[in-house]
C-alpha cells in the first residue's frame, strides 16, 4: 500500500511538473509573439537615400545583405569581390554542425537555446538579387550606423583584422568569422538583425526571435 501511494504521488508530481512546463512555454511563446508585433522606431525615410540594403531569410534565419558599394572594406578584402554580401550572426555549434535544417539534432538545439554559447558571423558572396529579399532604403548616416554595428560584431585580432575560421565553410563562396557576444534564447540570430535595424533608426520589433517579422514587406 505504501509503495502504491508513493507511485501515485510521484506520478502526480510528474504530471504537475509537465503542466507547469507547458504553461511556461505557452506564456513565453505568447510574449514573444506580442513583442514581435509591437513596433518601435520609424519607417519614414530620411531626406536623402544613399543606398539600398536587403534582408534575406531561409525561413528561420535572417541575414543582412549589403551591396558591394557599401560593404565594409575589411569584408571585401577578406572575402573577395561580389555584387552582394550576406552577413549573419549566430550560434557557433549550430553554424558548424548544421548545414541544413533537416540535420538539426535535439542536443544542438537545446544547447543553442538554453546554454550561453560562442557566436560566429557567416558571410556569403552573392552575385544575384533574389525577388523575396526585403528592400530597405538607407541614408548615408544610416549606412554608417549599420556598418559600425556589423563591424563591432566581428572579433578582431591583435592587428585589428577579422578573425576568419580557416579550413571550414559550406562552399567556395562563404566563410565564418569569430564574433562578439553570446548566443542565448534571448539573444538569437534574428534578435541580432532586429537590433541592427534599431541601430539605423528604422522601424523594428521591440524584440523578436522570428524571421517572418523581419522580412515581411510592409
Amino acid at each position: 500500500m505504501v509503495f502504491c501511494y508513493q507511485k501515485k504521488e510521484i506520478m502526480r508530481v510528474i504530471i504537475k511538473s509537465i503542466k507547469i512546463v507547458i504553461l511556461v512555454l505557452f506564456f513565453f511563446l505568447l510574449v514573444t509573439v506580442v513583442l514581435s508585433f509591437i513596433k518601435v522606431g520609424k519607417e519614414t525615410l530620411e531626406k536623402e537615400t544613399s543606398a539600398v540594403v536587403y534582408l534575406r531569410s531561409n525561413g528561420v534565419h535572417v541575414d543582412f545583405v549589403l551591396p558591394n558599394q557599401i560593404v565594409l572594406q575589411d569584408i571585401k578584402q577578406s572575402m573577395g569581390d561580389a555584387k552582394y554580401y550576406a552577413i549573419g550572426w549566430g550560434d557557433k555549434d549550430f553554424f558548424l554542425q548544421v548545414r541544413l535544417f533537416n540535420e538539426l539534432g535535439l542536443s544542438v538545439l537545446c544547447r543553442a537555446l538554453f546554454v550561453p554559447s560562442e557566436s560566429l558571423i557567416h558571410v556569403v558572396r552573392l552575385n544575384k538579387k533574389e525577388s523575396d529579399w526585403r528592400e530597405i532604403k538607407l541614408s548615408s548616416r544610416q549606412i554608417e550606423n549599420l556598418n559600425n554595428y556589423i563591424y563591432n560584431a566581428f572579433e578582431k585580432g591583435s592587428k585589428g583584422e577579422l578573425k576568419k575560421i580557416k579550413g571550414f565553410s559550406y562552399g567556395k563562396n562563404d566563410a565564418f568569422y569569430q564574433a562578439t557576444g553570446s548566443y542565448t534564447i534571448l539573444n538569437t540570430c534574428n534578435t541580432w538583425v532586429n537590433k541592427g535595424l534599431k541601430q539605423c533608426g528604422l522601424k523594428a520589433s521591440i524584440w523578436t526571435p522570428y524571421s517572418f517579422t523581419l522580412v515581411c514587406k510592409e
